[in-house]
């Protein structure tokens, strides 16, 4: 999921529930679980991915 996808896809009703995703996205890269980077632009690219440990714990959901 990207950034610009995000901002592609919003409409004025959506702009507080794309401030909530991308704060929450932040929250996971502070706790370790998903990682941001940033490819060069233009346009710049960020780019969310689940880290080894959030893989992990992904399996771990599977099972419950």
């Amino acid at each position: 999921m990207t950034e610009s996808n995000l901002q592609m896809q919003s409409t004025p009703a959506s702009t507080h529930t794309d401030k909530v995703l991308l704060q929450q996205l932040r929250e996971l890269e502070t706790d370790g679980l998903v990682q941001r980077r940033q490819d060069p632009g233009p346009p710049v690219k960020v780019v969310y991915s689940l880290t080894d440990y959030g893989r992990s714990l992904n399996d771990a959901m599977e099972h419950l």
